[in-house]
């Protein structure tokens, strides 16, 4: 499964990157907006926010089946 997740996070990244090439040659690529924003997006991505979901982690069907 890890390694499917990642083979498709490998295509999302090798497509963007394809089709940034003649965005960014005719200089219509916004450097700095993009750098925050994927800056914060990982920030965002790896804080723990439990506490805005009443102290809830997010588990698995497996998960669940396993506990029982």
């Amino acid at each position: 499964m890890i390694t499917l997740v990642l083979a498709a996070l490998f295509v999302v990244g090798v497509t963007s990157l394809v089709g940034l090439i003649p965005h960014a040659s005719a200089h219509r690529v916004r450097w700095h907006t993009g750098l925050i924003f994927g800056s914060v997006s990982m920030i965002g991505e790896r804080a723990p926010l439990t506490h805005f979901a009443g102290g809830a982690r997010h588990t698995s069907s497996r998960t669940k089946e396993k506990a029982r």
